[in-house]
């Protein structure tokens, strides 16, 4: 018997190392997306503070270039905030785009399994045809035997051992 062959391994094997690569390629995305939020809420977290500071300095008797100091550091942080949501953003997008090469690798890798398995069941359809065609022969060779040397045969005359 012949044993089983997929002509398309190679590809199948090419399928799966991508569907890894798509796989390392979206957890690195998450994980920069992790790192810019984490980020993105530090840097709102100061910039809440500065907000409060400026608050109670405007409150109570601050000079003037204290206070515009303060004003001015809050700005800053306020556009290093900004910065860090167009980022966070672009994390995101790539994100979205590294899910979806993974959703194609992981499609065409199982299209190729489905023609794998397509094959190995015309293959062991082809066995299975191939065993019933050797057992046919070989009654039909116990059969010619026995008439040739005169004997009734079960299966020629109907009768069941």
């Amino acid at each position: 018997m012949k044993r089983f062959s997929f002509r398309l391994q190679t590809l199948l094997d090419v399928a799966v190392q991508r569907e890894r690569a798509a796989q390392q390629a979206l957890a690195q995305a998450q994980s920069a997306r992790n790192q810019s939020l984490r980020r993105l809420d530090a840097t709102l977290r100061q910039l809440a503070a500065w907000d409060q500071l400026i608050r109670g300095q405007r409150r109570g008797a601050v000079e003037g270039h204290t206070l515009n100091a303060s004003l001015a550091e809050a700005n800053a942080v306020a556009r290093r905030a900004e910065k860090e949501r167009e980022d966070f953003r672009a994390s995101e997008r790539e994100v979205t785009a590294a899910t979806t090469r993974l959703h194609e690798a992981a499609c065409a890798r199982k299209t190729v399994e489905r023609l794998r398995e397509q094959a190995r069941d015309a293959h062991n359809r082809d066995l299975l045809a191939e065993q019933a065609k050797l057992n046919d022969d070989i009654v039909s060779v116990r059969v010619a035997s026995d008439r040739a040397q005169g004997k009734a045969h079960p299966v020629t005359t109907g009768a069941h051992a």
